[in-house]
């Protein structure tokens, strides 16, 4: 059985209630954001400078130049055309809104109309990247780049309406999520959707380049905006280039349009592509690198930091991580030099990657529920799940009061079997089918760790696997007040060992600087059913757990798509056993579909 048998098909929807349902979303915050009249009052948005924008240098002055003696006006800055626009949604749900449509959409594509997915097209699309883009174009003797202008703003409602229905999707609901991905009738750089709808929208434009490339025996391939072609004889022009974009409402940027030769700077989405054999990072960049690092090796970061006008040393030590990052995933082979310098550079000066709290510009509550359960694997261990549901103040009354109407409902009814709540192991199959249809529209995020239980304390394993939840969710709320709710374990994990857990992480955080709520979170450990929230960690292990077991061949296909159906909820999950991290990049599988099903039980520390 294959994920795309369970992936949604945005082609069946009739209505607005149908489609928000099949993107995971409630239908008045699907509808409050396709009539919202004024973007300001659900988004935000930012200006960044554009990469292609250098400020020219400074001619030589005298350094007697008495002050005042440069005006402002003799400086040049970036123009109104240098700028990128960025969104960003304000509201917690709305921003959930938005993930959960990317992510649903994108399996829609993948699932069921994957040939709008061109073989030519590398930039925001699994497996594919800058490198593989350039790949496509090492040693060749003639290279023609070319840059869509304004590519992100030229994408108009229009042509986000008329790429959906292309996949197959109904005039209405086509028209509806057109409205829901577009901010002032255009697709907005940042929203989590655009980069898959504009790969959608740019698709007649791969197969038009594509043809051409063939008639004219060259390689043609694009990264987002990014055109290239080339080749060992004859290329397109810059007005064929443009005479394509023309017929689909595009055009291209003069500015950008660069031919080279081989011998000259050959370079593809910024890697250079002059040796046959692999892309490689510009020498420039990797030269610094490498100073910088010996720098900081023989004088030390504190020396460094001083030398650095504009940077501080936080600044400067993830710019570094970051850049190492970038320079092996092209130039794999320099992984070890470069890694064995950084390691012992942080080792000896004590530091490492970590991000300052952000500006706060919006407060907004959390609400967190954890709970734990206990799941085989197939080699016949057990791994404790631990399991953290963040709700927003939002939608927390509306969440709860949902649970509670099904939960009334079921109690109520003389032929069903539920008692005082619906816990999943507790739950037939048709009660578990009605809490997934209720719980699929409502916006919250889920984060599990799983840890192999082994012959250390069950207390050792809980606390272990509760900071490895914890200090993701504290570092990414920075902007929020939170309230933390625990279901209790006394027969096996006292109340204070969980608070005191919980105070020491964020503790930490505060200690190094680093993201975390603004302030200590209010942590109480409540009875099983204190309130109905608290089902929900149980419910997304219930249905990960089955998910997780699921065999091919088996009649339980129905409880295989309850996992499917709430997958948009998840936000990561940790598999310590495995060492692998699972999020919407690299989704979560059944056990029987990985390499190694044979996972031996962690060590206790």
């Amino acid at each position: 059985m294959s994920l795309k048998n369970f992936a949604p098909d945005l082609r069946r929807p009739t209505d607005a209630d149908s489609l928000a349902r099949a993107l995971g979303i409630s239908t008045p915050i699907f509808l409050h954001v396709c009539d919202c009249t004024d973007p300001e009052t659900l988004y935000r948005q930012h200006q960044i400078v554009k990469r292609s924008w250098r400020p020219p240098a400074l001619p030589d002055l005298p350094s007697d130049l008495p002050i005042g003696a440069i005006r402002l006006g003799q400086i040049s800055l970036p123009g109104e055309g240098d700028f990128r626009y960025v969104w960003e949604a304000v509201a917690s749900q709305i921003k959930l809104a938005h993930k959960s449509a990317a992510v649903n959409i994108d399996r829609f594509i993948h699932a069921h109309a994957p040939s709008f997915i061109h073989e030519n097209a590398y930039g925001y699309i699994k497996y594919r990247s800058t490198r593989a883009n350039a790949s496509r174009h090492k040693g060749a003797k003639i290279i023609v780049s070319a840059d869509i202008k304004e590519f992100f703003p030229s994408i108009s409602i229009g042509h986000v309406e008329h790429a959906l229905r292309k996949t197959g999707m109904k005039k209405e609901t086509a028209s509806l999520l057109a409205k829901f991905l577009t901010i002032n009738n255009s697709l907005p750089l940042g929203l989590n959707a655009s980069p898959t709808i504009a790969n959608l929208v740019a698709n007649p434009i791969d197969i038009e380049f594509t043809n051409l490339a063939k008639r004219i025996n060259c390689t043609y391939t694009r990264y987002a905006d990014d055109l290239t072609f080339s080749g060992d004889n004859t290329l397109p022009s810059h007005d064929e280039i443009n005479g394509i974009l023309g017929k689909f409402g595009f055009r291209s940027n003069e500015r950008k349009f660069r031919a080279s030769k081989r011998g000259q700077k050959h370079y593809v989405t910024g890697l250079s592509v002059a040796d046959p054999k692999q892309p490689h990072v510009p020498r420039g960049l990797k030269r610094k690198l490498r100073q910088e690092l010996y720098y900081i090796q023989k004088y030390g970061l504190k020396n460094h930091v001083e030398k650095s006008d504009s940077e501080s040393t936080q600044r400067i030590i993830n710019r570094l991580d970051g850049t190492i990052s970038y320079v092996t995933s092209v130039e794999s082979q320099l992984t070890r030099k470069l890694r064995s310098a950084w390691t012992s550079i942080c080792q000896t000066e004590k530091v490492g990657r970590s991000f300052e709290p952000r500006p706060l510009h919006i407060l907004r509550d959390a609400y967190w529920f954890i709970d734990e359960s206990e799941i085989p694997r197939p080699d016949g261990s057990t791994c404790l799940a631990l399991c953290c549901v963040e709700l927003s103040a939002n939608t927390i009354q509306a969440d709860e009061a949902s649970l509670t109407s099904l939960i009334e409902k079921e109690t109520s009814d003389a032929y069903q079997t539920a008692k005082s709540s619906l816990h999943w192991a507790e739950s037939t199959l048709s009660q578990r089918e009605r809490i997934v249809d209720t719980l699929m529209p409502r916006l919250f995020s889920t984060f599990v760790v799983l840890e192999n239980l082994s012959d250390e304390p069950y207390k050792d394993t809980y606390i272990r696997a509760l900071k490895l939840v914890i200090d993701p969710i504290l570092r990414r709320s920075d902007d929020a007040i939170v309230e933390i709710m625990i279901e209790a374990n006394p027969s096996k994990i006292s109340q204070q060992s969980v608070t005191s857990s919980i105070k020491d992480s964020y503790l930490r955080l505060v200690e190094l600087n680093e993201r975390r709520p603004v302030e200590m979170p209010k942590i109480r450990v409540e009875k099983k059913g204190a309130r109905p929230a608290l089902l929900l960690p149980d419910i997304m292990l219930g249905a990960l757990s089955t998910y997780a077991k699921f065999q091919p061949g088996s009649n339980s296909t129905l409880e295989y798509s309850f996992f499917e159906k709430l997958r948009t909820k998840y936000t990561i999950i940790i598999d310590t056993a495995e060492k692998k991290l699972y999020h919407r990049k690299n989704p979560f599988t059944p056990w029987h579909t990985r390499n190694n099903t044979k996972i031996q039980p962690s060590k206790a520390e």
